[in-house]
């Protein structure tokens, strides 16, 4: 829906106030523009599942994770300057970013100074 808006000529904007973890950081970097308070955090990770059968369903079940990990890489790369290799081991290492970081990572937001340390 916010690529959708944005084709449409609607700039959608995340601002990351708090914490913005799991697919909440997806949903922020699918937005035009990504503010995130110097004292915010964004979190990245693996998809993960709970999953119930067989051997076969278990490998169809890893394979069903590994594309969506493939389309949060894809996401991901709209506001992170790093190659998807470097991406993909963010998300296996589940890295936490402070906003005051944000260039260390890569990850081409706009940072709002002045936020007390939460």
């Amino acid at each position: 829906m916010l690529k959708m808006a944005s084709a449409e000529g609607h700039k959608t904007t995340a601002h990351v106030i708090g914490i913005a973890a799991s697919m909440a950081s997806a949903i922020a970097c699918a937005c035009d523009v990504l503010k995130i308070d110097s004292n915010a955090f964004a979190m990245i990770h693996n998809p993960y599942t709970y999953a119930v059968g067989d051997a076969g369903d278990m490998r169809k079940e890893a394979d069903t994770l590994d594309k969506m990990k493939s389309a949060l890489i894809a996401i991901y790369r709209t506001k992170f300057d790093v190659a998807d290799e470097v991406i993909a081991k963010m998300m296996d290492e589940e890295t936490w970013i402070l906003g005051q970081d944000a260039e260390t990572f890569k990850l081409n937001a706009e940072i709002i100074p002045g936020a007390e340390p939460l």
